[in-house]
């Protein structure tokens, strides 16, 4: 049951952060803003890292700017933050951190790969998707749908092979993919934005 109720955890979390990174709107924002919500968001956390108070507190801090009255505010940060364009001061796609050298010949595979993943997962952008597979929130999604579907892997006991694949598709995506780029996005959010 535990490792049910930590794949649950970590669904919930990527896909509460995918929603912290959208662009603010009144009906996200009430959602981010829920009493209940945030309180989920507080016990999956617990329950992943219960003994790391500096994720704890970070996640309260991140919780103390999201509240109903603070919309505006929190939209105007973003995009002074963000930008109105995939080339704002703190880019939020994957491509963006790369080998400045080296990316330009591998962007397009890159973004194959991306594609690759979210297909092997019964996943595909539509055609007028507004951001490209390497934004960090389908990426947050992404992750959150693999650990929604070990979670039921685990809780309908299905074969071990199937959990293992799920399992190792996580590990390899934040190895290649959010692990990758995510420590010099933070550095540039941090920057950006201020602690």
């Amino acid at each position: 049951q535990s490792a049910i109720d930590e794949a649950i955890a970590r669904s919930f979390v990527y896909r509460f952060i995918a929603k912290v990174f959208e662009d603010p709107t009144p009906q996200s924002w009430a959602i981010l803003t829920d009493a209940a919500t945030q309180t989920s968001f507080r016990t999956a956390l617990h329950a992943l890292a219960a003994e790391r108070t500096g994720l704890r507190d970070g996640a309260e801090k991140l919780l103390a700017t999201l509240t109903p009255e603070s919309l505006e505010a929190f939209n105007d940060s973003y995009l002074v933050t963000f930008g109105h364009a995939a080339r704002g001061p703190c880019q939020m796609n994957e491509i963006e951190y790369g080998n400045l050298k080296a990316d330009s010949l591998f962007q397009p595979h890159r973004l194959a790969d991306l594609n690759a993943f979210y297909r092997a997962f019964g996943l595909e952008l539509v055609e007028d998707a507004a951001e490209r597979p390497d934004h960090i929130c389908l990426e947050l999604e992404f992750m959150s749908v693999l650990a929604a579907k070990e979670a039921y892997a685990l809780e309908h006991q299905l074969d071990a092979d199937q959990i293992a694949l799920g399992r190792d598709a996580q590990k390899k995506f934040l190895r290649e993919h959010l692990g990758h780029w995510l420590p010099a996005f933070t550095r540039r959010l941090e920057r950006e934005a201020g602690p």
